[in-house]
């Protein structure tokens, strides 16, 4: 009995070190978040002005966020006359808002900057909980207080599903958790009547009637001895919250401890027995067990040493067809990367050669036949062909030298527009306007403006050419600002991206078009360009509807002496 009343008290003061850990963490884990928001910037300005419905609304919205991340019971705001202006259950119909609560010692500690550590039962919610404010300092004045609720109900239902009895006592000796839901809202000690009626003006029990636990009044001391505490129907064993003022209490069954004590006496004796009888067989048996693991040790090491040696030989060989395959596969891949370029040339390049051809037959007929209008709209054509010859090279030679423009502050907004309307001029797209978005104010960026119209234009032709055979075409460009970076975003309403080889578009000559319709270099450059300004190119298929998504995102630039 006494080798289990001690090894009782030695797994309960180990399992109480654990406890108290857990229920340490689960309380200081989100100690930190009241510090955070009263630091916020937009908390602070709702204090100044709690009139303002859109700080309100954003603050609201930051603690619902800030809440659901943390796992935090309720998270909320109260000014310094104790009113909760912003909470994270304002979309609830019992929200905390519009309630005050100067009763509570929390908010009467924070606002004259001390420790504001409270235990209570909610008063809209009916619900338990651990309380922590912060003052929110402005200018140096207290303007209001951070609360956050922390649940300890996840500690209440890893209890009830163990064996063991736990309690936990608050500074008055109350048990605010316990193993037995029955057991909660109980005391340790009778309750003076001052302090209960200091109990009902904070309300921290609600109306609970707070009566004396009688097994704790009769739960004798481990230390005590092993007679008198198996006297008691349990022993109580128990450990201090030094930072919280509160107990953790672990009630182990006296009945437990004679019935183990009993079944471990007799176990041993069996085993002692069994062990006696068993030993001399087991001397013989290893001896000889020994002696066939020296033999099968050697022979096993005989094996693999031969199979290391087949191992070696194979691994030369399977090295040296793999060097071999690599250089194979090295030459073939330049003959299809020439042999695809060169198709791609040949076949752009010759469209507009048998153009011109035709086009220079035709002019001089028309010459000849005074037909001059007609004529002069023909060298028209032949220029536009010329032109398209001179993308082809241009895009080549791109492609093979990298650029040495200047960077420098672009007026990114102001680019676009002028940008948009070239576009939508009726010559240029009569029947595929551009729907440009932009925000109120200017949107300064790094980088260069004629790179940044080519990748846009680039952009804007790609989609224009994707969405030609749609009956309601549609192509957006639209500019949006978010922290430091700037971002472009060109949307179409097309066939969209194969979701295979979407992450082939920026490959150089890689192509979704038919042939003579490009060489894919274009996307390349474009990429290319984006990230010589220390941007991002992406792409990706729209959600909403069906279609192409590309995005521009730049570095930001929000002062600047002269702008580009």
């Amino acid at each position: 009995m006494q080798l289990q009343h001690q090894r009782a008290y030695t797994t309960a003061s180990a399992r109480l070190a654990t406890e108290k850990v857990r229920v340490l963490s689960t309380i200081e884990r989100l100690s930190h978040l009241p510090v955070a928001v009263a630091q916020q910037p937009d908390v602070q300005r709702l204090l100044s002005d709690p009139f303002d419905v859109a700080v309100q609304e954003r603050v609201n919205a930051y603690l619902f966020n800030v809440a659901t991340a943390a796992e935090a019971s309720i998270l909320y705001v109260l000014r310094k006359d104790a009113l909760a202006v912003a909470s994270s259950d304002y979309e609830s119909g019992n929200s905390l808002i519009g309630n005050k609560f100067a009763f509570r010692p929390y908010f009467i500690n924070a606002i004259n900057q001390r420790k504001a550590h409270y235990f209570a039962i909610g008063i809209t919610t009916g619900k338990p909980g651990y309380y922590i404010a912060q003052p929110i300092i402005v200018k140096q004045n207290v303007v209001g207080v951070a609360v956050v609720k922390i649940s300890l109900q996840s500690l209440q239902n890893q209890w009830s599903n163990a064996p063991d009895q736990w309690l936990l006592l608050d500074e008055h000796d109350v048990v605010v958790l316990a193993s037995d839901p029955s057991m909660r809202y109980q005391t340790a000690t009778p309750l003076t009547a001052a302090l209960r009626e200091e109990f009902k003006q904070e309300r921290k029990y609600a109306n609970q009637p707070l009566p004396v636990l009688p097994i704790l009044q009769n739960a004798a001391i481990a230390e005590a001895g092993l007679l008198q505490s198996l006297r008691s129907r349990y022993v109580q064993h128990s450990t201090p919250f030094t930072t919280l003022d509160w107990r953790l209490v672990k009630l182990v069954d006296t009945q437990l401890i004679k019935r183990t004590g009993i079944w471990v006496l007799l176990t041993m004796a069996l085993l002692l027995g069994v062990a006696l009888l068993g030993l001399l067989y087991w001397r013989e048996r290893r001896r000889k067990q020994r002696l066939g693991l020296i033999a099968a040790e050697a022979e096993r090491v005989n094996i693999l040493n031969n199979q290391l040696q087949d191992e070696v030989t194979e691994r030369k060989r399977a090295e040296a067809d793999l060097r071999q395959a690599q250089s194979e596969l090295i030459q073939t891949s330049k003959l299809a990367a020439m042999g695809q370029m060169s198709a791609a040339i040949a076949h752009e390049v010759n469209q507009p050669l048998s153009a011109l051809k035709t086009y220079s037959a035709s002019t001089r007929l028309l010459i000849e036949r005074s037909r001059h209008d007609e004529a002069l709209k023909n060298l028209t054509a032949m220029e536009s062909v010329t032109d398209r010859m001179a993308s082809l090279t241009g895009d080549l030679k791109v492609f093979a030298r990298k650029s040495d423009t200047q960077q420098s502050v672009v007026a990114l907004k102001q680019c676009l527009h002028s940008l948009v309307q070239h576009h939508n001029a009726p010559l240029i797209a009569p029947n595929v306007p551009i729907a440009w978005v932009a925000p109120e104010e200017e949107i300064l960026v790094v980088g260069n403006q004629a790179c940044i119209e080519q990748v846009v234009s680039n952009l804007i032709r790609n989609a224009l050419d994707a969405t030609k055979d749609q009956p309601e075409a549609c192509v957006e460009l639209e500019l949006s600002g978010k922290d430091n970076r700037a971002v472009i975003r060109v949307s179409d309403n097309g066939v969209g991206l194969d979701d295979n080889r979407i992450h082939r578009v920026f490959d150089p000559f890689f192509t979704t078009k038919p042939m003579g319709e490009g060489l894919g270099l274009g996307l390349a450059i474009a990429h290319g360009i984006v990230e010589e300004m220390n941007g991002q190119l992406r792409a990706k298929n729209r959600t909403d509807i069906r279609g192409a998504v590309f995005e521009v995102t730049l570095l930001r630039q929000y002062q600047s002496v002269g702008v580009a």
